[in-house]
């Protein structure tokens, strides 16, 4: 259901102040700034990823604009969304661009210059590019030890899909969905509880009882209703002796008769008034 549809005006309206608040004033105070970051630092080999950050951040200034001029409150979440992956593609290109422009400017300045204009720290500017200089690239090393082989991403969609086609089904045991994929049930239970945050439970078999079992709870069982069914038969006119054994305070009696008394002469009274008129 969209969100525009569940919020109502009001909601609308808080919901404008606030990305208002959060998007438009970064927008409107880095734009500036940034672009002239971007000029005053110009080379030859940073024109693609100026293109990619001065393309978010002029893209933010004209949907704060918008904002600002059209009030498109209908729209807000399209804009969530949207606003949501522009910012996830930024973030991934500056990650890149910090990495290759710290090889760039190391070969025009020392690595404490390069960490001092770019604010980073010496030693993160010192593995960047010693991992340049050995492996021709400045991305991460394979990591060691075994990969993964049950945690995978097509397990982790198996065992979902299988979970959703059929919720109750008794084949969707660990066991049982670790046969079917490959993997040990335990490797289920953790792919179900760490990454589909689900919570496998234990099926319960109820207790198989013999005849003397089965006697036993029976007599246990229908004990208590033969007892309380002697009882009610002993006392059919139970409710009449609990009458009879509750007394009526006196005082209760005195007031009653002193209000209907009172009423009866105020009767009295006003019949013999209407006579005499």
């Amino acid at each position: 259901m969209p969100l525009d549809i569940v919020i109502n005006r009001q909601s609308h309206e808080e919901w404008y102040k606030v990305l208002l608040l959060v998007v438009g004033i970064p927008g409107f105070v880095t734009f500036p700034f940034v672009m002239y970051l971007i000029i005053k630092k110009s080379t030859a080999n940073m024109q693609e990823y100026k293109w990619y950050i001065a393309n978010g951040v002029v893209m933010n200034f004209i949907l704060t604009l918008t904002m600002v001029l059209l009030r498109p409150v209908a729209l807000l979440p399209s804009f969530l969304i949207y606003y949501t992956g522009l910012n996830f593609l930024i973030n991934w290109k500056i990650s890149e661009f910090v990495l290759e422009i710290a090889v760039f400017m190391l070969a025009r300045k020392s690595s404490y210059q390069t960490a001092k204009d770019m604010n980073l720290h010496t030693r993160t500017v010192n593995r960047i590019i010693a991992r340049y200089q050995e492996t021709g690239s400045y991305e991460d090393r394979p990591r060691g030890g075994r990969p993964r082989t049950a945690s995978t991403p097509v397990n982790k969609r198996k065992i979902k899909e299988r979970i959703k086609r059929t919720p109750n089904s008794r084949k969707n045991s660990s066991k049982d969905m670790g046969k079917a994929i490959g993997i040990s049930d335990r490797s289920v239970r953790r792919i179900l509880k760490e990454d589909l945050n689900m919570k496998s439970r234990k099926m319960a078999k109820g207790q198989l009882l013999n005849d003397d079992a089965i006697n036993e709870k029976t007599v246990d069982k229908m004990q208590k209703p033969r007892e309380v069914e002697e009882v009610v038969e002993e006392e059919v006119l139970v409710l009449d002796r609990v009458r009879e054994e509750v007394p009526v305070p006196l005082g209760e009696v005195l007031i009653l008769g002193l209000v209907v008394a009172l009423i009866v002469i105020v009767q009295v009274v006003d019949i013999m008034a209407v006579e005499v008129v």
